[in-house]
């Protein structure tokens, strides 16, 4: 199953999303900010709510502009089936991708117009996101943006199945980029990285001082 959150799109993503849902291909979940929150944006509550509500073995949470790339798996179940076999979450470093030196923004497809990422040198590309088994999520914790407090007896893997370290469920040093990783089209073009200034980082409530004009140090742009 594939839910969808819409926190106040403005482009054409409801019409898409209805029509999906419809056709019962995505769940559809419009997503407003919470309110005065000094904890928490609406991505953090998104996740948890998905965590809650997604009738699956396995979950992963992504973003809108992360995309899960395989390099030698077929499907995801693959991935699943090879990586994970025993049951464990597998931590995917992100591939961060820069604006490439574009000002405006265009028509096409990101993964298109967007060709250049940071090294594995890059400190933004420790990060991780989590395909885990639900498993995994310790009772009572809560899924953050990266990973989850795991149950006992558990660890994660890379993409390869080998066991790793993942500190405080974000960072994997260095960056794996075998087996899948997340290319992560953090900045888009300058127009669009400013609009993305403007409506305020995701992961942090709406009463926060520091939620709006993130600069994005340590990212490849």
């Amino acid at each position: 199953p594939i839910l969808i959150y819409d926190n106040h799109s403005t482009d054409a993503l409801p019409a898409i999303c209805h029509a999906l849902a419809a056709a019962g291909v995505i769940t559809y979940v419009p997503w407003p900010d919470p309110l005065d929150s000094l904890e928490h944006g609406p991505q953090v509550y998104a996740y948890q709510h998905a965590a809650r509500h997604l009738d699956a073995d396995w979950l992963c949470c992504l973003d809108a502009d992360e995309f899960l790339t395989l390099e030698t798996a077929a499907t995801v179940q693959a991935l699943i089936a090879d990586a994970g076999r025993d049951g464990m979450p597998i931590a995917l470093n992100w591939r961060n991708f820069g604006s490439g030196g574009a000002i405006h923004a265009v028509p096409g497809l990101v993964m298109e117009r967007f060709q250049r990422c940071g090294t594995p040198a890059s400190v933004a590309n420790i990060n991780v996101k989590t395909l885990g088994p639900m498993s995994a999520v310790r009772a009572g914790a809560s899924v953050h943006i990266h990973g989850w407090p795991l149950a006992g007896g558990q660890h994660y893997v890379n993409a390869t199945g080998a066991r790793v370290e993942v500190e405080g469920s974000t960072w994997l040093k260095p960056p794996r980029w075998r087996g899948a990783w997340i290319n992560h089209y953090i900045v888009k073009s300058l127009e669009e990285f400013e609009e993305k200034q403007r409506r305020g980082d995701a992961s942090m409530g709406s009463a926060r001082p520091d939620k709006y004009g993130r600069t994005y140090e340590g990212y490849f742009l």
